[in-house]
């Protein structure tokens, strides 16, 4: 039900305040902290998926904490920045026991190319990520919206959402650390498969449902 997941938050971005507010690894290296100014600004294109979420919380005029409820499911927190990137996209950013482990980055209002897209991804991993190392081709549930799946290495996945079955702009782009996700989605579990991994992740979709 992640492609459920995805869908719902692509609709939720196109009325964003109105809606938004309202294989296994041990660990992974996005844990650099980006640099947040004195007045509590940070600039977008240092953002890293695994960042502490301290580093949200000091960046108060940058990125503005979800108050609802619905949003604090399973104990996470869940911030959107204030200002665009300069794709004009706005980012969604989930986190839970102290550290990011999922980062959207929101291009209803304006689409981008799949080449702007993979540039998104790619400053969203951290430094000494690795390599692609696969694809997949998916469609969501719901809309038909065709998925490419992207996975760097065992601990980091990436998702781009076009436009339409047959799309070639993107609309929504999702990168994972996935061993922090994992954590959060089944933090009895210390190792998790690939596969297992995979309907783990069925836990957030009815989560993004209910907000």
């Amino acid at each position: 039900m992640l492609k459920r997941s995805l869908c719902i938050n692509a609709v939720l971005a196109s009325t964003l305040v109105a809606s938004m507010l309202a294989g296994c690894g041990t660990g992974s290296g996005g844990s650099e902290s980006p640099v947040v100014t004195p007045q509590g600004t940070m600039e977008l294109d240092r953002l890293k998926v695994g960042i502490p979420e301290q580093t949200l919380e000091k960046a108060v005029i940058t990125f503005e904490l979800d108050e609802n409820p619905l949003s604090r499911v399973g104990g996470k927190s869940q911030y959107l920045s204030r200002t665009r990137d300069k794709k004009n996209g706005k980012y969604l950013l989930q986190c839970n026991k102290g550290n990011c482990f999922q980062i959207q980055g929101l291009y209803t209002e304006k689409p981008i190319t799949k080449e702007e897209a993979m540039e998104v991804i790619k400053t969203l991993l951290p430094e000494g990520a690795p390599e692609q190392s696969k694809v997949e081709e998916t469609k969501e549930e719901d809309s038909g919206n065709k998925i490419e799946r992207y996975f760097f290495g065992e601990d980091y996945m990436a998702d781009m959402v076009f436009q339409g079955a047959d799309g070639t702009e993107v609309q929504l782009v999702t990168v994972y650390d996935l061993p922090k996700f994992r954590a959060y989605v089944s933090p009895d579990k210390s190792a998790v498969s690939e596969e297992s991994g995979e309907a783990a992740k069925e836990e957030p979709k009815k989560e993004a449902a209910g907000e």
